[in-house]
């Protein structure tokens, strides 16, 4: 049987949707179809911009966040986005 991770060794990992690594940028016909898909799921065009130039946010995960009723901004939140400050209106 496994053993259990001690807590000390869970928080050494990270975080689930927040990349490792620093924010790549995608190639300019990638960003096109990101921003594309960002503004048919209704993203203001500031925040799907920003959001389409961060190559390690899986766009796929905030589509199925927003799809499930979670408002724009805090989906970008929980997939780790660092173009969402703390102080964005996370309401809707």
């Amino acid at each position: 049987m496994a053993q259990a991770q001690s807590r000390t060794d869970m928080t050494t990992r990270p975080l689930y949707g927040i990349p490792e690594t620093p924010t790549r940028t995608p190639s300019a016909e990638v960003m096109q179809w990101r921003l594309h898909r960002l503004t048919e799921a209704g993203f203001e065009h500031e925040l799907a911009v920003a959001l389409a130039a961060e190559a390690d946010v899986d766009l796929h995960a905030i589509l199925d966040l927003v799809d499930r009723g979670c408002p724009h901004e805090l989906a970008a939140r929980i997939m780790g986005s660092v173009v969402v400050g703390i102080d964005a209106d996370v309401h809707g």
